[in-house]
């Protein structure tokens, strides 16, 4: 219980602790419900690299803190990274809404285009249509890949509006999702 999440923290800040050490900490807290790493968990994501199993572990912690980490998230998201913003925006969109998310999902969908599918479904899950003009710009462009315009498309039906209409006949990734099938 929570009794045990003091010497799991301080497993957390063991200098030396292994990695499947400090993922099992991390794990082993969510699962007492402790909120005694909320800050170190909000921490870790101000300079995470996209891929970073124990940031991603500790961000499944800060989901089900919920409301709890939401004043915190929304303290750091300014100061994170690009990736550390995504990360805590997954979260943030997933809570009630709040002005700064909407605001720093959109300054990132314009400023990250290679990430714009994920955020495109960030957008659609704030429910905000504001972001409408954006997405339909954005699964206008011409180089856009199948994929990507899959995402925006349903973000755009998500908040009410309408896709343009798209060929990709000679996509590849058309062609491969395509060939599955038949």
């Amino acid at each position: 219980g929570e009794q045990s999440a003091p010497g799991l923290m301080a497993l957390l800040e063991q200098r030396g602790a292994t990695a499947e050490k400090q993922m099992l900490a991390v794990t082993l807290l969510r699962e007492v419900g402790s909120l005694l790493p909320l800050q170190r968990y909000v921490d870790w994501q101000l300079h995470r690299s996209l891929e970073d199993e124990l940031c991603d572990n500790a961000l499944d912690s800060l989901e089900q803190m919920g409301e709890a980490a939401r004043a915190s998230m929304l303290e750091a998201l300014p100061e994170a990274n690009p990736a550390g913003q995504e990360a805590l925006l997954s979260v943030l969109t997933r809570l009630s809404a709040d002005e700064r998310v909407f605001d720093t999902l959109m300054e990132l969908f314009d400023r990250v285009p290679q990430r714009r599918a994920i955020l495109a479904a960030y957008l659609g899950r704030l429910g905000d249509d504001r972001a409408l003009p954006a997405l339909q710009a954005a699964a206008a462009e011409e180089m856009l890949g199948y994929l990507d315009y899959i995402e925006l498309r349903a973000a755009i039906e998500e908040l009410g509006g309408e896709a343009p209409e798209r060929e990709y006949d000679n996509d590849p990734e058309y062609e491969a999702l395509h060939g599955l099938r038949t």
